[in-house]
């Protein structure tokens, strides 16, 4: 699904399968062409992890809802640089982990990850 100029949005498993193509940041740094991936958590949460390719590395972002406010930022080429878009999902999962406000969310990541792990192990025994 593509919901803007320059935002994808999709779930972990077509990102898994998708090929990132490489994007430059802005004069500020951030990346304005990203994927987005949506992951599946318990109302009244909302749950999105950005990613991009640089020439240096994928670089990745979280964001988290609900119904009384919001934190986020977009992904910016002086953080979160990872070497893999695995990784970058990977990294944006486990640092979901860490927020306690989140807790109620940790099963639905963890399976966020177990289906891009799997999603990785479908991809590489088709060669």
């Amino acid at each position: 699904m593509n919901y803007g100029r320059y935002v994808t949005v999709t779930d972990v498993a077509e990102f898994a399968r998708s090929d990132l193509q490489e994007t430059e940041p802005n004069d500020n740094g951030v990346y304005e062409d990203v994927v987005t991936i949506y992951i599946p958590v318990p109302a009244p949460w909302l749950i999105l992890i950005s990613v991009a390719r640089g020439r240096d590395g994928y670089h990745y972002s979280i964001a988290y809802e609900n119904a009384t406010g919001h934190t986020g930022y977009a992904p910016s080429a002086r953080w979160n640089t990872v070497v893999s878009k695995h990784e970058a999902v990977c990294s944006a999962i486990d640092d979901l982990m860490t927020k306690r406000e989140l807790e109620c969310c940790h099963e639905a990541l963890r399976k966020a990850k177990q289906e891009l792990f799997a999603s990785m192990n479908r991809q590489l025994t088709l060669f």
